[in-house]
């Protein structure tokens, strides 16, 4: 007979309603209420892999699902029952357990399977529901990844991590920042820099005033360089320069630290909405000075 199941879980608490998975993540789906019933009212999940009551269970019943189990054998029609070949033979007559192996080859093909069907049944389950947190809900899939600070991630269980102090590391928080400015990237703004350390946005300055500048034309494989003198008719001004480590120019973006994830969110939250709030702002030239940067006198 099968060794009975035990069924593992874990729970959390948070204002009165309980929140339940198995301990074991190869059982990942929560049993439905088709195959475990519990003592505690059900609320709606949302997520397989959890089960959501108004209180915490104390005891569980499972479904045994229907069975067949093969009681013996019986002579097939046709056939005369003899010596040799019975109307009916045990269980096990044409398969030895002990040594693994079959048996009675030769009148095997004259017999079928007397079989008995177990219906469906409920019957007790073995539980035992570890409570891990009294004041904590569970956190789905995060916007943002993040760790726990020193040494929240070992005094406290994994899945409770979020409910105390906790970072985004500076390179994570240089990706969200560089893909929100490339998906918000104005017609007025150009990326003269993208890379997985450092990214430049720069955003044209017009000028109406004459100015010269010279600008290197040779070739590559040049040895000296070729100058020619160019009129500017605007000047590319950075607006965003940043990077993940001091090993190029610009700002470092660093760690950004919460009292929990909630706050860590929100806060990641403003601090890309606030690079992407410096390309809204579109330059134009000065009517007094044209772009010199000082007041014309009147003649």
């Amino acid at each position: 007979m099968p060794e009975k199941r035990v069924h593992n879980f874990i729970a959390m608490i948070k204002d009165g309603q309980c929140f339940m998975r198995y301990e074991d993540r190869r059982w990942s789906r929560f049993p439905t209420e088709d195959t475990m019933r519990f003592d505690a009212e059900r609320l709606t999940s949302h997520d397989e892999d959890w089960g959501m009551f108004a209180t915490l269970p104390t005891a569980a019943e499972e479904k045994a699902t229907h069975r067949v189990e093969t009681t013996g054998y019986e002579l097939k029609d046709g056939f005369v029952a003899t010596e040799k070949t019975p109307a009916t033979l045990p269980p096990g007559s044409f398969y030895d357990c002990e040594n693994d192996i079959q048996t009675n080859h030769d009148i095997s093909g004259l017999y079928i399977p007397i079989v008995k069907v177990f219906p469906e049944e409920w019957k007790p389950a073995e539980i035992n529901i570890n409570v891990i947190d009294l004041d904590c809900a569970p956190l789905g899939k995060t916007k943002y990844p993040y760790e726990p600070v020193f040494p929240n991630g070992i005094k406290n269980h994994p899945l409770t991590k979020h409910k105390y102090e906790c970072y985004i590391d500076g390179k994570d928080l240089f990706a969200a920042i560089a893909s929100a400015v490339k998906e918000n990237l104005p017609d007025h703004c150009r990326i003269t820099s993208d890379y997985d350390f450092s990214l430049t946005v720069v955003v044209e300055m017009p000028i109406k005033h004459v100015e010269k500048a010279n600008r290197d034309v040779s070739g590559p494989c040049a040895k000296n360089p070729r100058w020619k003198t160019e009129t500017l008719r605007g000047v590319d001004k950075p607006l965003i320069n940043i990077c993940t480590s001091g090993n190029v120019r610009g700002q470092i973006i660093g760690r950004l630290k919460a009292a929990n994830y909630a706050e860590l969110e929100k806060a990641i939250d403003a601090t890309v909405q606030s690079y992407v709030d410096l390309m809204k702002t579109k330059p134009i030239v000065c009517p007094h000075c044209y772009g010199y940067g000082w007041l014309r006198e009147a003649e």
